[in-house]
């Protein structure tokens, strides 16, 4: 699943060498000339193993014809028709995807990627609590060799070693 943040030409960015935050000339120039965009809101119930995706562009039409009209100006981009948002997603989870989406969901919290806009993040402890387990791969749609489980992870890389690969 892919998600859209927030798109405005006033976010900063930190310069690599210096530590300065600052917003890059390109960025300001091209973003600059398009309306803010709000980012897509995810909710999750841990309880209810439920989750939901909402994209805001999804029901306004005036700010998706702003963007699109903006792209056709600044770039080589031609759309057919309407630009419209993702329609909204409700989904379940299994036990082990929704613990592991939660502490994904943690650490994002804590680093600022992600804002909260409603309740509280809980802590590392309570997600470790959860019922299921963490998965080391929660995105692999294919069979392979890899153990499903982080917990499994240490046992199948000592297998692997003894076997010298």
């Amino acid at each position: 699943m892919r998600m859209r943040s927030r798109i405005t030409a006033e976010r900063p960015v930190t310069d690599q060498d210096t530590g300065r935050r600052m917003i890059p000339p390109d960025q300001a120039a091209y973003l600059g000339q398009f309306p803010e965009m709000p980012g897509m809101l995810l909710t999750v119930k841990p309880a209810e193993l439920a989750y939901s995706l909402v994209d805001p562009l999804e029901d306004d039409e005036d700010l998706c014809e702003q963007i699109r009209s903006a792209m056709e100006r600044n770039s080589t981009f031609r759309g057919k028709g309407k630009l419209k948002g993702c329609p909204r997603q409700d989904g379940k989870l299994d036990v082990h995807r929704m613990k592991t989406l939660c502490r994904e969901l943690v650490k994002m919290a804590e680093l600022g990627f992600v804002r909260v806009r409603k309740g509280q993040v809980p802590t590392l402890e309570q997600v470790d609590a959860m019922p299921g387990r963490y998965l080391l791969n929660p995105g692999s749609t294919i069979p392979n060799g890899q153990p499903r489980y982080e917990d499994s992870l240490e046992d199948y890389v000592q297998n692997l070693n003894s076997r010298g690969g």
